[in-house]
């Protein structure tokens, strides 16, 4: 799947953090294996999901060895049954061991997001109801769960990306209505105001 917020920069300097966190100064455990063996590995779904993450797994396994070869089966936003196989892996030992902590946790929240998103969607079906995300996202990882979002419904209108962006600050338009956000009002005592400044 194609999309503006498959950012190679920003995946990468995710992974970065994950590998940092999880590995630090070397796999301990991973070294007990020979150096030269090589192995298969099979990621297999044991729930009905919505799949997303495909561009981190990757990208997981390119920074700790890019000559594991990676082969998937399914793509984001794909619909899968249990015993579904999602990918599998090829190279020397050690660097599955190393990378398959990572790489799974990738794939397990952003396809946990990206379900549960199609889940809702599911439910609102055919109704004349809009699906917003918003900023309550995992620190550091915003850009890969407004990602999973689209992966679990592509017809859901974005809430705004971050403070910065006016869409969503003091104002939100839902068809002919205005809804203000409590806090701001609260904070200043100026709601009118707000909404005036918020539609210029």
């Amino acid at each position: 799947m194609n999309h503006e917020l498959l950012q190679p920069d920003v995946i990468a300097a995710n992974v970065r953090s994950a590998l940092a966190e999880d590995i630090g100064s070397g796999d301990v455990t991973a070294h007990l294996v020979p150096a030269g063996q090589h192995a298969h590995a099979h990621v297999v779904t044991r729930e009905r999901a919505t799949v997303c993450g495909r561009a981190w797994v990757d990208e997981v396994f390119r920074q700790v060895d890019p000559e594991v070869v990676l082969t998937w089966h399914c793509a984001d936003g794909e619909a899968v049954d249990p015993g579904k196989v999602l990918f599998d892996a090829a190279g020397r030992a050690r660097s599955l061991l190393s990378a398959e902590r990572t790489a799974l946790n990738f794939l397990q929240l952003l396809s946990g997001t990206a379900t549960r998103c199609r889940h809702f969607a599911d439910i609102v079906a055919g109704l004349p109801t809009k699906l917003l995300d918003t900023r309550k996202t995992i620190p550091g990882l915003r850009l890969a769960q407004k990602y999973a979002v689209r992966c679990g419904w592509t017809r859901q209108d974005a809430g705004r990306f971050g403070l910065s962006q006016v869409r969503g600050a003091l104002i939100r338009c839902i068809s002919d209505r205005i809804v203000c956000v409590f806090m701001h009002s609260y904070l200043t005592n100026q709601a009118h105001g707000h909404i005036v400044c918020a539609m210029k």
